[in-house]
Formats: C-alpha cells, sequence, structure tokens
C-alpha cells in the first residue's frame, strides 16, 4: 500500500539523517523510540496538495434579434377635395306658342344664365332640378354651351353684337309653322347660333305631374353661357324648376401622419450552466496515507 511505502521511506529517511548528525555514534534505542512516538504528529501537521473534481456553475451571455414596434412620423400626399353649390339665375327668359323646335315639340320657352363672373372649378356641373308639376305634359329638356356666339333673344330681337347672317341654315333646330318673313333675320340667326353651340345633353319623355322633384345634370366642359331650352308643355306650371352649379375642386397637399414600423434590436440573455473541473486542495498527509 502506499501508506506503509510512505513509512518505510521516511524510516530509511530518518536513520540516514540521524547518521548523518552523528555519524560515529550509534542510534539510541531511546531517540528511535521518541522518533517512532512523534511520527502521528508529524503526518497530522504535514499537508499535500491533490487535484480533485468538483461541479461548478457558470453563466453564458448570447444575444437573440427581437423586434420592437416604433412609431414615427413622415408627411406624405393626401389628395383631397373640397365642393359645393350656387344657385343661378337666368338673365334672359322668353317664350313662344308659334315656334317648333327640332323633333316637332311646340311652345318653346328659353332660360339663358352667365356665370362668366364666377371662379372656375376643376369640376362643374350644371344641376337642373325638377320640380312637382301640375299637369300632364311631356317635355323635353336641353342644354346648350351658348359661349361661342351668345344667347338667343326673343323674336324678332337682335342684338347690337348679333349681324344678320349672309348664309342661310335649313332652320334645322327652331322652325314655324306660319309666316316667317317678319322673323325670318332672327331665326336665321338663331339656328347659326344653334348650330354654332355645344350641346352638352338633354332628356326627352318627361311627363309632368310628378309627385317628387329630380334632378338632371349636364357636365359644362369650361362654358360660361348656358341655355336651358324646354319644348313641349303649353302650361307654364310645367316648365318649373331651379338651376344652380354644383362644382369640386381637387387639392394635393401634404400630411403629417404617424406610422409605425418594426425595429430589430439585439437583446442580451443569460444562462447557468454546471461543468466538472479538477480543483487542487491541501489535505493533511494522514488522510492520505490511511485513506488510500
Amino acid at each position: 500500500m502506499l501508506g506503509s511505502d510512505l513509512f518505510n521511506a521516511f524510516i530509511d529517511r530518518l536513520g540516514t539523517y540521524i547518521s548523518y548528525l552523528h555519524p560515529p555514534r550509534k542510534l539510541s534505542p531511546d531517540l528511535l523510540i521518541i522518533a517512532v512516538l512523534t511520527l502521528p504528529c508529524w503526518f497530522s501537521l504535514s499537508c499535500v496538495n491533490i487535484q480533485v473534481p468538483v461541479t461548478e456553475t457558470y453563466s453564458e451571455t448570447s444575444y437573440v434579434t427581437d423586434n420592437i414596434t416604433e412609431k414615427y412620423n413622415e408627411s406624405i400626399l393626401v389628395n383631397t377635395q373640397t365642393s359645393g353649390q350656387y344657385a343661378l339665375t337666368p338673365y334672359i327668359m322668353w317664350s313662344n306658342a308659334d315656334l317648333d323646335f327640332q323633333g316637332g315639340f311646340r311652345n318653346i320657352w328659353y332660360y339663358g344664365y352667365n356665370f362668366s363672373e364666377f371662379a372656375r372649378h376643376d369640376m362643374e356641373k350644371m344641376r337642373i332640378t325638377i320640380l312637382e308639376q301640375k299637369y300632364y305634359e311631356n317635355s323635353v329638356f336641353r342644354v346648350f354651351d351658348m359661349t361661342q356666339r351668345g344667347q338667343i333673344l326673343a323674336p324678332p330681337l337682335i342684338a347690337a353684337a348679333d349681324t344678320a347672317p349672309s348664309q342661310q341654315v335649313g332652320w334645322s333646330w327652331i322652325s314655324t309653322r306660319g309666316s316667317i318673313e317678319a322673323i325670318y333675320d332672327w331665326l336665321n340667326l338663331a339656328n347659326i347660333k344653334l348650330n354654332y353651340a355645344k350641346f352638352l345633353g338633354g332628356r326627352q319623355n318627361i311627363w309632368s305631374k310628378n309627385q317628387d322633384s329630380y334632378n338632371l345634370e349636364f357636365d359644362l366642359k369650361d362654358a360660361r353661357e348656358i341655355a336651358v331650352i324646354i319644348s313641349g308643355p303649353i302650361n307654364a306650371q310645367n316648365v318649373k324648376f331651379t338651376a344652380s352649379i354644383a362644382w369640386a375642386d381637387n387639392h394635393t397637399e401634404y400630411r403629417t401622419v404617424t406610422a409605425e414600423h418594426q425595429v430589430p434590436f439585439q437583446q442580451e440573455l443569460r444562462v447557468e450552466k454546471q461543468r466538472t473541473v479538477l480543483q487542487t486542495r491541501q489535505v493533511p498527509f494522514w488522510d492520505i496515507l490511511f485513506n488510500k
């Protein structure tokens, strides 16, 4: 055993050491007994270094990527629209029961509107609201852009700016069943103006005596002079309507809005682990001697 070997080696070394100190003398029995008796104390006080396995706890740091929601402000282009409506009042009004309008409808009711002083808008529509009528009569509505040649005055009037045209037209829009000599120049000029005018739209077969009002809309297309011509009804009650311009403007503007986006970030993560290591310890020599 390791303990007996160490003991024998120790005795040998001790004898050699004593003989070295007193070579001529022989080791006395008393001294040997004392040495043997002090050995346990020497063993208990003497320590040696040994390595023993121990379990230790340690931590490791790792990083994980995560996302957080972050708010921020940005300027974006926004399309908006403003709109409105204003009423129209005709500055020219006349009617004539002796005139026929194209399509064989007698009785012309003429309404002329001028809004050249109004502000221009991106979108302009003329809105005609047909009011509740009293009698059953069929009506035909027609809307013309008269901006190029101007309005038609009541026959036989001709505006100072209008000269009797030299050319003739086939009276394709307005005609009369009676004598035309008295209004020949007027009739010729009225048809020429309608030929130059832009027809914006119309509606036929509008039967009167409606219980509710309803709207007709016509795109003005930059028109500044408008004529509404109604033919068909005899009774003035059956041509009641209101006119207005419905407008809208488009706008583009920058607005600051709050938005969100995901922002990545690294998060520290600490993990505890265990491992076995060799640790140096000092133990009494006596423990090694008798535990092995």
